[in-house]
């Protein structure tokens, strides 16, 4: 797997559609309300690992560990609430929390972060895994109040299909380019 020299790497499983259409409206509603900026759409995913910068010739070490680590079948979640990230008085961000409805699966994604982490020559990260869809970004940190606004029970749970390596790619005055690097098909969506 070859990777740019001035690359900014992160896994994230893909929300499939029409999941991401309807984060997307709820977020660009909430960016109004909130005077911040929506994630496009296209942008929307749940990070496993964010890897930065990572050296080309650990490219294949991290293509293995993708692959050696990914689930061997759809990672079905169950949709959260939507929350000011990292508090509601200080927040930066606006995310929708998702829950792996299986531990063993929720398990084998903390396995996987912790096997980018050690292929990249990363120190593996203490913290919990937090598996989230983020909607809004906003200016500097402030206080937001969220309107209570949940999934309906149509929304409540999906299932991710595919995981990918991106590199992210930053633009002067608009949001980054996730250009996919590499990706592993999970199996056919639950229902």
């Amino acid at each position: 797997m070859d990777l740019r020299d001035d690359n900014r790497l992160f896994v994230a499983l893909e929300v499939p559609e029409p999941h991401r259409a309807r984060l997307g409206t709820l977020g660009r509603d909430l960016a109004e309300r909130l005077e911040g900026r929506a994630v496009p759409s296209e942008n929307l995913h749940a990070t496993v690992a964010f890897l930065g910068s990572v050296a080309p010739e650990a490219g294949p070490l991290v293509g293995a560990a993708l692959a050696a680590g990914a689930p061997d079948g759809p990672v079905p979640v169950e949709v959260g609430a939507v929350g000011a990230r990292p508090s509601s008085r200080r927040a930066r961000a606006v995310a929708v929390e998702l829950a792996p409805r299986h531990d063993a699966q929720a398990q084998t994604l903390r396995e996987l972060r912790d096997g980018l982490f050690r292929a990249a020559g990363r120190p593996v990260e203490e913290r919990p895994l937090w598996l989230h869809v983020t909607l809004v970004r906003l200016r500097g940190r402030r206080r937001v109040e969220i309107p209570e606004q949940g999934p309906s029970d149509a929304e409540r749970m999906f299932a991710f299909s595919r995981l990918a390596l991106y590199d992210s790619q930053l633009g002067h005055g608009r949001p980054p380019r996730y250009v996919p690097v590499h990706a592993v098909e999970l199996g056919a969506p639950v229902r």
